[in-house]
C-alpha cells in the first residue's frame, strides 16, 4: 500500500509526543509534523489509521486519538512567502510567542533587513499608543 494520508491527533504536549514516536521509528509512519501555530496537535503522514493508532499505543497525553476528517495538504505545506510579500503596513497579525501571545496587532512599520515588524496592539486602547517590535517568525497573518 503506497497511499499516504494525513491524520491529526489532539494531544497535551505535541513536541514530546512527536519526539517519543519518532524515536521508536514506527513502520508505516512517513512523517510527523508539529506546527507552532497549532499547539496541541500532531499531524502524521501514514499509510492508514491503524499505523497511527499503533504508534500512539502507550503514549500518555493523547486526547481522544485521531480526529475525524480530511486534512488539506496544501494548508499544511504552504509555500513560505518572502518577508516583503507576506507583510504590509496596516495589516493585522496574530502574535504567536512572547508576553503578548494571542493578541492581535496592526503593522505600523516594517524592517525587511532584520525581518522585524513594529505593531500597535489592537486590543489596547491607551491614550498614548506604545509600539512593540517583534521578529516576523513570532507573528502569523490571520484574516
Amino acid at each position: 500500500m503506497d497511499k499516504r494520508v494525513i491524520f491529526t491527533v489532539r494531544c497535551a504536549n505535541a513536541d514530546r509526543i512527536a519526539k517519543e514516536i519518532a524515536e521508536t521509528k514506527p513502520l508505516g509512519i512517513y512523517s510527523i509534523i508539529v506546527l507552532p501555530e497549532e499547539n496541541g496537535y500532531v499531524l502524521f503522514e501514514a499509510e492508514d489509521e491503524f499505523k497511527v493508532r499503533e504508534a500512539l499505543r502507550g503514549i500518555s497525553g493523547v486526547y481522544g486519538g485521531i480526529i475525524r476528517g480530511e486534512v488539506d495538504f496544501d494548508e499544511i505545506v504552504a509555500e513560505e512567502l518572502p518577508f516583503e510579500q507576506a507583510f504590509s503596513v496596516g495589516q493585522t497579525v496574530l502574535i504567536r510567542n512572547g508576553p503578548f501571545k494571542g493578541e492581535r496587532g496592526k503593522i505600523s512599520k516594517l524592517n525587511p533587513s532584520k525581518e522585524e515588524l513594529t505593531l500597535q496592539l489592537t486590543s489596547v486602547r491607551d491614550a498614548v499608543p506604545v509600539p512593540i517590535t517583534l521578529k516576523a517568525e513570532n507573528v502569523s497573518v490571520r484574516q
